[in-house]
């Protein structure tokens, strides 16, 4: 198994937990995004584990919109959460790049 398929569950499982740290966020939106992003991306990182390509398709798409969805208004009412949402999107993203090349070869 390789590193950056552990990378992206950590990073799925992390978003699932902001969900409900409260120091993270205080708006509905928020929460569900988060939760439901999480969720998206450790279900998808299951399958990239068990070598399905098209999942590390859907992980880049998933932490391209957790990294918009940090520019959004409604969103930014916590700099934390914008931070916490662009970070963990671009790091998805950076780590299926990583593991995509490497199933192309």
């Amino acid at each position: 198994m390789r590193w950056q398929k552990i990378v992206t569950l950590i990073l799925g499982f992390w978003f699932v937990i902001s969900a409900f740290l409260p120091y993270i966020l205080n708006m509905p939106a928020d929460v569900w995004n988060n939760f439901f992003m999480g969720i998206l991306v450790i279900l998808f990182g299951f399958l990239m584990v068990r070598n399905f390509d098209f999942s590390v398709l859907i992980i880049i798409l998933s932490g391209i919109w957790i990294s918009f969805i940090s520019f959004i208004p409604v969103f930014l009412t916590k700099p934390v959460n914008m931070v916490n949402s662009l970070l963990i999107g671009i790091l998805i993203v950076v780590m299926s790049i990583v593991k995509g090349k490497q199933v192309v070869r």
